[in-house]
């Protein structure tokens, strides 16, 4: 298992700038910290760059992973209670890894 730290990533914890997130803007290290676990559905739309998510569990550990497309919708397939998104290849994490921010 590895550790990454994301530095200085944006933390978007109400729920209209998570609902908002990272549309119209460059990619950037982003965090979406939930208060219950829940399968979350994330939409690319007006998001013009590739980013990866990561789901994570309440230890920050990811469960699971995928590279999200501009303009295409997608549902986690397990609960999570963050969510870590990144620009597409800038975090080499695989699913154990786990993910800290500053």
């Amino acid at each position: 298992m590895k550790i990454f730290t994301l530095a200085e990533p944006v933390v978007f914890k109400n729920m209209f700038a998570q609902a908002w997130g990272l549309r119209l803007q460059r990619p950037k290290n982003a965090v979406f910290p939930l208060k219950q676990p829940k399968k979350i559905l994330i939409s690319m739309n007006f998001v013009f760059h590739q980013l990866d998510a990561y789901f994570l569990d309440s230890a920050n550990r990811i469960i699971e992973q995928t590279t999200l497309r501009p303009f295409h919708t997608y549902q986690a397939k397990l609960p999570a209670t963050t969510l870590v998104e990144t620009p597409a290849g800038q975090l080499p994490a695989k699913i154990g890894d786990k993910i800290t921010w500053q």
